[in-house]
């Protein structure tokens, strides 16, 4: 019996590699995430109601048939914004069809539905893992007997109308930067600026820090540029 490997595409379990997924798919609409397959888009925001729902199309522009396994992967954050991918058993977020075989040039739509009611403590997010198992019979031709199970994943959001980001941000004498999140609800930080007086803002601090998804409840440490003043700063939306 071959070995299977797993490639994991998008998806890294170091802290600093967060930053980079979630800006990655905040700005791209649609990606192709292997030679001939194209998942759109890669990055869902959905505002919990009755029967929420979305969709994300695969595309297989590949002259042969692709296998594709959907499921779910709950993202749980620690206090300093890294977080890890569990699975999922009985969540209200579910996605449909859980399996198809996506011809040549096909299309296939997979629907995000939510099942729950329409409050939750703190906003959630999900990874939906589409899966590009192994076919036996290219396992067993594999003169290494290793094969290949490739994961993407897209990023699903879900928050509701009360819950909100409430943002500060600490820079020390000696140059640390703290930046909370004291709010029920994740934001980035393209949505905000900073505040300290009238004289002393940041209208950009994503380009002052780097793009950072901030989830609720977190408290994040940043390089600091020399520039920046030194204080305790506030927050307003953009």
């Amino acid at each position: 019996m071959p070995v299977i490997q797993q490639l994991n595409l998008a998806l890294k379990a170091h802290g600093k590699t967060v930053t980079w997924l979630f800006i990655a798919c905040l700005f791209i609409g649609s990606i192709s995430v292997s030679k001939g397959l194209t998942i759109s888009p890669t990055v869902l925001e959905m505002s919990i109601s009755s029967r929420s729902s979305a969709q994300i199309r695969l595309e297989n522009h590949n002259t042969f048939s692709i296998p594709i396994e959907a499921s779910l992967r709950r993202l749980t954050f620690d206090a300093d914004g890294s977080y890890d991918a569990m699975e999922t058993d009985g969540s209200e977020l579910m996605v449909f069809p859980p399996a198809v075989v996506l011809p040549a040039g096909g299309i296939q739509i997979f629907r995000i539905q939510w099942l729950g009611n329409d409050t939750l403590p703190t906003s959630q997010s999900y990874f939906v893992r589409f899966t590009q198992p192994p076919i036996e019979s290219n396992m067993s031709d594999s003169p290494s007997g290793v094969a290949i199970e490739i994961h993407y994943n897209a990023l699903v959001h879900l928050s509701t109308r009360s819950q909100s980001a409430r943002l500060s941000l600490d820079v020390s004498d000696d140059g640390v930067t703290t930046l909370s999140n004291h709010g029920s609800r994740y934001t980035f930080l393209s949505r905000i600026r900073f505040l300290q007086s009238p004289n002393i803002r940041i209208d950009k601090p994503e380009n002052v820090f780097g793009e950072h998804f901030v989830p609720p409840h977190s408290t994040i440490k940043l390089s600091t540029p020399s520039e920046i003043h030194s204080g305790h700063y506030d927050s307003e939306a953009r």
